[in-house]
């Protein structure tokens, strides 16, 4: 089969109540995920930092390099995971007001005028 992932799966306007909600569902779960994963980061990163200023106090030239390198390289992946949990807000923000156009134009208005066929 020829093409790339992304004509295999295409983003369309037109999807289902039931595709919207099941998206909506899995991008909440990337999120939280999104989101624990930079709390672990966070508490990595700050176990790094105590350990990389002890290692100043006890002059550890060698031990502070690795420790720096290894800060360096869990805040970019916490970079990285903003970036992720963003797109995902901005997804979900998105999916929202598409199932809330769906839902609404499903269901009449309640200022809307029934028509009769009394005739």
């Amino acid at each position: 089969m020829e093409g790339n992932y992304w004509s295999l799966y295409p983003e369309r306007d037109e999807m289902s109540v039931e595709e919207l909600r099941k998206q909506l569902t899995t991008s909440k779960q990337l999120l939280s995920h999104a989101n624990r994963q930079i709390n672990n980061l966070d508490k990595q990163i700050n176990n790094l930092k105590k350990l990389f200023r002890r290692a100043e106090r006890n002059n550890g030239n060698a031990i502070r390099y690795n420790l720096r390198m290894q800060l360096s390289i869990s805040s970019g992946v916490k970079v990285m995971f903003h970036h992720f949990a963003s797109s995902m807000e901005k997804k979900i923000a998105n999916l929202n007001a598409k199932l809330d156009n769906s839902v609404s134009s499903l269901s009449p208005l309640p200022n809307e005028e029934k028509l009769r066929i009394d005739d």
